[in-house]
């Protein structure tokens, strides 16, 4: 999948399902597969207690993998970094808090009770519908997205070992590795900007006259707060309010809020 063709797809998601669940869904679930270089059963299968805040760069947040099929033990699955986008569209966080503040899904999962093969059924109708746009041909599918990141970051002349960290591939292991800590925040993080898109990764923050209070981020995203706590939250409201005051963004003459009405 190229980026054109990724792109292409989260617009699709609002055209074909406007002010829908279905919409917030899908655009957090790829978002974070995209960023994640993930496998899509590893991204439905994010429990809540994945994600931690992050202490040194508090605005963004961490997230341990602890299901994959890469993944044998709880301590090989690294800590990875979740970076804010610079791009609205693609923004990881952004879409993470309008999802999660808008449904507040129940249970243990971060994405709720949805099974992995709704979400490649309902990607399989925008991939078949008018509203994308392929740049070559080929068959297009759920894998494709990690397919694809994986050849995004890779074209800026990553370390393949940086990518493969990143995706969570097992390699071959030697016995250095053993010696190496599997998190390494450089690395990752790199890997993480490239993958924010063309804008770059950006950081959302209150101007220094302006504070915001824990009381004032609860009454913002009430959801959010009930679920990860405050610190957590004020991660998430911060982008959830530049999106607000920012509005609409228009992508090949195509005009959209970023956030929905009763949110705004």
């Amino acid at each position: 999948m190229e980026w054109e063709e990724f792109i292409s797809i989260l617009v699709a998601i609002r055209k074909l399902y406007p002010g829908r669940e279905l919409m917030d869904l899908m655009l957090s679930v790829l978002t974070l597969q995209w960023q994640l270089i993930g496998r899509i059963d590893d991204v439905m299968k994010l429990e809540k207690s994945s994600l931690s805040f992050n202490h040194r760069f508090p605005f963004t947040l961490l997230c341990k993998m602890t299901w994959s099929k890469n993944i044998r033990e709880e301590r090989e699955s690294p800590t990875q970094l979740l970076l804010p986008a610079m791009d609205p569209l693609l923004c990881p966080l952004l879409n993470l808090a309008i999802f999660v503040e808008s449904h507040a899904p129940a249970g243990l999962h971060l994405y709720g009770d949805r099974l992995n093969r709704s979400v490649a059924n309902i990607l399989e109708n925008i991939l078949s519908s008018d509203h994308f746009t392929a740049i070559r041909p080929g068959s297009l599918g759920t894998h494709s997205i990690r397919k694809g990141a994986a050849t995004y970051a890779s074209r800026f002349g990553l370390p393949r070992d940086w990518v493969r960290t990143r995706g969570r591939w097992r390699g071959h292991i030697e016995q250095v590795d053993t010696y190496i800590d599997i998190n390494l925040p450089y690395p990752d993080a790199r890997v993480a900007s490239i993958l924010c898109g063309p804008q770059g990764p950006c950081k959302y923050t209150a101007k220094e006259v302006c504070v915001i209070s824990n009381a004032a981020v609860e009454a913002m995203v009430p959801s959010i707060h009930a679920l990860f706590g405050s610190d957590i939250a004020r991660v998430l409201a911060l982008p959830l309010l530049w999106a607000s005051y920012h509005g609409c963004i228009t992508i090949n003459e195509f005009t959209f809020p970023l956030v929905p009405e009763e949110m705004a």
